[in-house]
């Protein structure tokens, strides 16, 4: 997965995943948003799925994450989710309030299946301005 920061706000995110497996609607997903505060540490609190909630109950309810990745990908909308290989290709994408204008973020999304992981995805991403950015690597 790539992503460029294209112009003033605006992003975009090409690569593909693959699962190799058919995701059960009975798997739970997790997803937590941190940013890297100006003492280096990641600090959460900036959105959040419950721990363990229903995949098809967070793809009916979320309003930030999920539609901005459905509609740049060929991922289903809703569920069930099928084996394949998914493609994204956006090339025209605002980056969600939450993550500001600039800064450190951390996404770490995980699928369960009966407690037990099959999915675990971490990506950290560095935000700048216009002007750039005076800012560490955020690694």
């Amino acid at each position: 997965m790539k992503i460029s920061h294209l112009k003033n706000g605006t992003y975009g995110l090409t690569g593909n995943i693959t699962i190799k497996q058919d995701l059960p609607n009975t798997a739970t997903v997790s997803v937590r948003l941190l940013k890297k505060n100006s003492a280096g540490v990641w600090t959460s609190g900036l959105l959040m799925a419950s721990p363990d909630i229903n995949i098809c109950s967070y793809v009916k309810v979320d309003t930030i994450l999920y539609p901005v990745v459905a509609r740049h990908s060929s991922l289903p909308e809703q569920c069930p989710f099928p084996k394949g290989n998914y493609v994204f290709n956006s090339s025209d994408w605002n980056a969600p309030t939450a993550f500001g204008t600039e800064g450190c973020f951390k996404v770490i999304f995980s699928i369960k299946n009966k407690r037990k992981p099959i999915i675990c995805v971490s990506i950290v991403a560095k935000l700048v301005g216009a002007k750039g950015s005076r800012l560490p690597r955020c690694v």
